[in-house]
């Protein structure tokens, strides 16, 4: 999992098709929105994780277990390092959504 440089951004609108109702993920693209997205791979991303302030966003392939694992990490790190021990039913879900998802479903909404 390696960020997005924001030039790139339009790679992954392909990605977020049928999610118009995600104004977060319209604004990032429109680089309205501070944001960093985290790619599977630079040139042809499958998977995303949109991370803009306490928003976040995932799309694309659920089955990129290096992708899963890398955004549990970052999910990890940022809402429970030692100074934010916070464990709610939300996040504790993120961490486990290698898990989710379907055939052909991609990520569910989060």
């Amino acid at each position: 999992m390696t960020a997005l440089n924001p030039d790139s951004y339009e790679l992954v609108r392909p990605l977020l098709l049928g999610m118009d109702f995600h104004l977060a993920g319209r604004s990032v693209l429109a680089k309205q929105t501070p944001a960093q997205i985290f790619v599977d791979n630079h040139e042809h991303p499958k998977a995303i994780f949109v991370q803009a302030g306490h928003r976040y966003i995932l799309a694309g392939d659920p089955e990129i277990d290096s992708f899963n694992l890398g955004i549990s990490k970052t999910i990890y790190e940022c809402h429970f390092s030692a100074g934010t021990r916070r464990r709610t039913g939300r996040f504790r879900n993120l961490l486990r959504f290698g898990s989710m998802g379907g055939k052909g479903g991609g990520y569910p909404h989060v």
